[in-house]
C-alpha cells in the first residue's frame, strides 16, 4: 500500500502555523513530514526559510509518531561528515524516525543557484562533480554509522535511515541504485516515468520508489490529477507538496483527498 507524505512550505508559512500544520498532520495520519533544504525564502516564493536540519530537530521533539525527511538535502551545501551526525543524531533523537532524501543540488548559473552564490558557497562546476558530491556523502554516512572511522564515539543511529536520492537524469539514477536505498522523482519531470524504468531494471525489480507530486495545496483538482499519476508509478510513497502558504485547512483539504 502507497504511503501518503505531506511537504509544507517553511518560506511561505510562519513557524507558530507550521508547527501546527505540522502537529494536524501527524492526527490525521500522513506517513511522514518532509522539510525543503534551501537557505533563502525567495527560491520558494517567500521573504525567509528555515534551515532544514534545525527544522527536522524542532519536528522530531513535537511529533511522535510521523516521520520526518528532508526532499532533498543539497550534498554539495555540507561537509559529508558532518552531515552525517547530524542526521544520526536527528534518527536518535527522533525515535528512528527519520527519512534521508539527498539531491545533487543546483547547476551554476541557473535560478536555484542563486542563494548559494549569494551565501558563497562553492557550486561543483560539472554534473559529474555534483554526482561525485552525493556519493561522498551516502558513504561517509554509512561509514560512521558503522563505526567504520578512525576514532571512536561518532553517533550511530540505530537503525540506520533510509537513504534515497532525488534524480533529474539517468546517470543520477543508476548512481542512486547502487549507492543509496531509492529514488525520488518529479511528476513534472517529463521523464520521471523513465527515470523510474530505469531504476526498477538496474535494481532487478527491487528499488524503493518515492514520488514527489508537486500539486499546488488550494488548487485540489490539480492535486487528484497529479495523485493518480503519482499512484500510476506503484511507489512506495507519494509526497504532496505545498508550495504556497501553509494552512491547518489545507493540510486537512489534502488529506480528505490523499488518505480517504
Amino acid at each position: 500500500m502507497t504511503i501518503v507524505d505531506v511537504q509544507i512550505n517553511p518560506a511561505s508559512t510562519p513557524w507558530p502555523l507550521y508547527a501546527e500544520c505540522s502537529r494536524r498532520a501527524e492526527e490525521l495520519g500522513f506517513g511522514a513530514l518532509w522539510v525543503y533544504d534551501h537557505l533563502a525564502g525567495s527560491t520558494l516564493r517567500g521573504e525567509t526559510m528555515l534551515e532544514a536540519i534545525a527544522l527536522l530537530g524542532s519536528l522530531s521533539t513535537m511529533t511522535s509518531t510521523i516521520s520526518i525527511g528532508t526532499m532533498v538535502l543539497n550534498a554539495g551545501l555540507r561537509r559529508p561528515s558532518v552531515l552525517a551526525a547530524s542526521l544520526a543524531s536527528l534518527q536518535t533523537i527522533s525515535g528512528g524516525r527519520l527519512l534521508v532524501g539527498l539531491g545533487a543540488g543546483a547547476a551554476p548559473g541557473t535560478r536555484w543557484s542563486g542563494e548559494l552564490d549569494a551565501a558563497r558557497i562553492p557550486i561543483g562546476a560539472t554534473m559529474p562533480e555534483r554526482h561525485d558530491h552525493v556519493v561522498e556523502t551516502i558513504d561517509m554516512c554509512r561509514r560512521m554509522w558503522a563505526g567504520g572511522l578512525e576514532f571512536s564515539g561518532f553517533p550511530q543511529p540505530d537503525p540506520a535511515p533510509p537513504m534515497l536520492v532525488g534524480v533529474n537524469s539517468e546517470a543520477l539514477t543508476r548512481i542512486a541504485v547502487r549507492h543509496a536505498d531509492g529514488i525520488n522523482v518529479l511528476l513534472t519531470n517529463p521523464r520521471h516515468r523513465h527515470f523510474v524504468d530505469v531504476a526498477r531494471e538496474a535494481s532487478s525489480g527491487n528499488a524503493v520508489i518515492t514520488v514527489t507530486a508537486w500539486a499546488p495545496s488550494w488548487d485540489l483538482s490539480a492535486t487528484a490529477v497529479s495523485l493518480a499519476a503519482a499512484r500510476a508509478l506503484t511507489p512506495e510513497r507519494i509526497v504532496l507538496a505545498m508550495i504556497g502558504p501553509g494552512s491547518v485547512g489545507a493540510v486537512e483539504r489534502l488529506a480528505g483527498l490523499a488518505l480517504s
